[in-house]
């Protein structure tokens, strides 16, 4: 996985960047399974997920920027990436850490 460097923003921020490339080159927003860059891949799904657990009522924490981003995007009406995953709450404070608004 790519590691952040200084000035170069967030993590997040460069995934959505690359998917915003992805989208720009092709069109949509469904990556292929056989994709090269299978870390975005990844990214993309845990996105999916977010907003997916988010529109059933569970607060979740992100920052509201980054959820606009997603929705903006148009992650929000991409297929999904591979199975949605059911996560509690504490799950979801353990993969998504910190620093961001409850939304919910």
């Amino acid at each position: 996985l790519m590691q952040k460097r200084a000035g170069d923003g967030s993590l997040w921020d460069n995934y959505f960047e690359r998917l915003a490339m992805f989208k720009a080159a092709e069109g949509h927003l469904n990556i292929p399974d056989d994709y090269p860059d299978k870390s975005l891949l990844m990214w993309l799904s845990r996105q999916q997920d977010i907003l997916h657990l988010y529109s059933a009522g569970q607060p979740l924490e992100i920052h509201p920027t980054q959820m606009k981003k997603l929705i903006a995007i148009g992650v929000c009406e991409s297929r999904r990436v591979g199975p949605a995953v059911k996560m509690s709450s504490r799950t979801m404070k353990r993969k998504f850490p910190s620093k961001k608004v409850v939304l919910g």
